[in-house]
């Protein structure tokens, strides 16, 4: 089941920052620090990471990062 913990209303013209964190089939999304989403669905095994804007809006992105949560470091 997923939950959403917070609303998401990011402010227009200002850098966000978003974490997603994926461990076996549980998940956990942050926006600026805040949890939003946290959930598990035990259809996802494995997939495409895709990104999003709505029509007529400006986005951009910069400074992305994947890191392997099971990579020794």
């Amino acid at each position: 089941m997923i939950q959403r913990l917070a609303p998401v209303n990011p402010a227009p013209n200002v850098w966000h920052t978003y974490e997603l964190e994926v461990r076996g089939d549980h998940f956990v999304a942050k926006l600026d620090g805040t949890k939003t989403l946290d959930g598990k669905d035990s259809k996802i095994k494995s997939g495409y990471i895709g990104l999003q804007h709505h029509k007529d809006m400006k986005i951009e992105f910069r400074n992305m990062q994947l890191n392997d949560l099971g990579a020794k470091k």
